[in-house]
């Protein structure tokens, strides 16, 4: 290994101090230990395994010659992708390697330093103290490997490799859920308990049979009162003990009324105040508000009806129903009350609870479906858009938005929504299967005589110019959409670089016998073409074209100012630079008024 270890040739030793901050910029790094395949690993890790890169062993000492550690010294200029796992160093008078905290003492100025340190590489390690290295010293990063024992198998017999699977297209279950997994264990939490269960509400009346008669003999009193009070005369210009006690009395049947009142819903009452102190127990307690799940009305009842504690979706529709004479206050806030319960079930997460609420609760089914959605159960609210809510359109494009492609291809297909199909069909990469279901729309649309929305299909979505442009030129001068097919046809020429076709349709477009009717439309797009067309000759063809038109028209002598005038209009705007022309078109419509 070429290589010279010395002592300077100085009358005071030379030494490194360590220094706080670094002392210039890393252009040099000490990679400690003997393993090449560490060093290969950091440089290629820290992006110095380059051609630029040089490396230089370092001895441990000048009479042991193991490996300390390799010197790589990068290419000048060159960004790093991270810092190498050694000690960074600064090069001194681009030949002197120093730590980068460490300076020179005393300190050298680079003459001294290129004078002291003759050869092209001088390494000052800290502990190894300082290794000198020749040009014939220096180590390239592919002279760190070597080549590989040949092998002496015969690589002529390859066996063919298993053949690819094919393209995952999608992941269907077995068995699509049904309505009983819509809401999940929403069933067994919400409105599990009879409301007979409800702990009663602070202040409330008693029911028994003492309570009650007491209740209605408060009740004729007070009214004996209102009535006796009522015999005798008003006319006292101020308030006596009779208008005190007539008071008193009216106070006291308002109080018994709404006495009344809470003994009949007084299951209603304890509901609303136990959802406002506990929820979670007002959801165990909960009762459907809504006429959803009937069959026939049942015999009346003074107390609110227990209901089979697990949730069965085949009873959605079945059974008779006994309905309360609620007042609509009431119902209003038990309403809020559960709309309340749904939007923090949504807040927590708790999306099938949300949905029972709206759906069983409530009878919201549209609710129930959009916060199905919210929490991203795309297949639960396609069951209720598709079975409930009887829209299969909207099943099929929740479907879709929760990546069940395959289940709203087949939905859309059902439907005849063959644009929808295509678009399916392209997300997930059959390209084929797309492009047949565009076939399709565009039939539809020929046969709807829609030609301008199937040439722009076969033009935007299957790329095919050449029968999208056939299209919109048959479609001249019979289809009511002539004039738009005409001059989308004229763009689509220019935007293709068409020219020479453009000039042969604007000759048979001026040759052809054409209707009165259609003289004014065909002028139109001649102007236009004339005037926005991207290439000159087919500009000055229709320009002439255009020209020809107007003279035919305006020769008419019975022609009238007013259909004279679009015809004077496209004249001016052919030539906007004729100041003058304006100015005679107006004079000629004046004339033949």
């Amino acid at each position: 290994m070429p290589r010279t270890h010395f002592e300077p040739a100085v009358n005071h030793p030379l030494q490194l101090r360590h220094v706080a901050v670094a002392a210039g910029p890393v252009g040099a790094w000490f990679l400690p230990g003997d393993s090449v395949a560490r060093w290969l690993a950091e440089l290629a890790r820290a992006g110095l395994a380059q051609p630029g890169t040089r490396l230089y062993l370092v001895p441990r000492s000048a009479t042991d010659t193991a490996l300390a550690g390799a010197l790589v010294i990068s290419e000048s200029g060159r960004a790093l992708h991270a810092s190498p796992a050694g000690l960074p160093c600064r090069i001194v008078a681009e030949r002197l390697i120093v730590p980068v905290d460490a300076m020179l003492h005393p300190p050298l100025t680079d003459a001294e330093v290129r004078a002291l340190f003759p050869l092209l590489v001088t390494f000052f390690h800290p502990t190894l103290g300082p290794s000198g290295f020749e040009e014939s010293a220096t180590v390239r990063v592919w002279e760190l490997l070597e080549p590989p024992e040949e092998r002496r198998d015969d690589w002529n017999h390859a066996r063919a490799g298993e053949p690819p699977l094919p393209a995952l297209q999608s992941i269907v279950l077995e068995q699509p859920p049904g309505l009983a997994e819509v809401f999940g264990d929403a069933a067994k939490i919400i409105g599990t308990e009879s409301p007979k269960e409800l702990p009663p509400m602070p202040g409330e009346p008693a029911t028994g049979a003492l309570a009650e008669s007491t209740r209605h003999l408060q009740e004729y009193f007070a009214r004996g009162v209102v009535f006796v009070a009522g015999l005798f005369p008003h006319s006292a210009r101020q308030r006596t003990w009779l208008n005190d006690l007539e008071d008193w009395a009216m106070r006291r049947m308002q109080g018994l009324a709404g006495q009344f009142d809470q003994v009949r819903h007084k299951e209603l009452h304890r509901l609303l105040k136990l959802m406002e102190n506990d929820p979670e127990a007002g959801l165990r307690h909960a009762i459907p508000l809504s006429s959803l799940a009937h069959r026939g009305v049942a015999p009346p009842g003074g107390r609110l009806r227990e209901s089979p504690l697990d949730f069965d979706p085949r009873r959605l529709g079945c059974g008779p129903t006994d309905f309360w004479n609620v007042p609509a206050d009431l119902q209003m806030r038990l309403r809020e009350s559960y709309r309340e319960m749904a939007d923090r079930e949504l807040q927590l997460g708790r999306a099938r609870r949300a949905a029972y609420i709206y759906a069983i609760l409530l009878g919201d089914l549209l609710s129930a479906a959009s916060a199905l959605k919210q929490g991203r159960l795309f297949r639960e609210a396609a069951v209720l858009y598709e079975e409930q809510l009887h829209n299969p359109v909207e099943a099929a494009n929740c479907l879709a938005e929760g990546g069940l492609l395959t289940e709203a291809i087949e939905r859309f297909e059902k439907l005849g929504r063959w644009l929808d199909v295509a678009e399916l069909h392209e997300r997930i990469g059959q390209t084929a299967a797309a492009r047949a279901a565009l076939r399709r729309v565009v039939e539809e649309r020929v046969k709807q005589r829609d030609f301008l929305g199937a040439a722009r299909l076969l033009e935007e979505r299957l790329h095919e110019t050449d029968d999208a442009l056939a299209l919109l030129l048959d479609a001249w001068p019979d289809s009511p959409q002539a004039a738009n097919c005409l001059g989308h046809a004229f763009q689509l020429l220019g935007t293709h670089g068409l020219h020479d076709l453009a000039l042969e349709h604007l000759g048979r477009l001026q040759r052809e016998p054409l209707a009165s009717e259609r003289h004014l439309p065909l002028l139109n797009v001649l102007g236009t073409a004339a005037l926005r067309y991207p290439e000159a000759r087919v500009r000055q063809r229709a320009a002439d074209g255009s020209l020809r038109l107007i003279t035919a028209q305006l020769a008419q002598p019975g022609l009238s100012a007013d259909d004279a005038r679009p015809f004077t209009d496209c004249l001016v705007r052919l030539a906007p630079e004729d100041r003058l022309l304006a100015r005679d078109a107006n004079r000629h419509i004046a004339a033949r008024r």
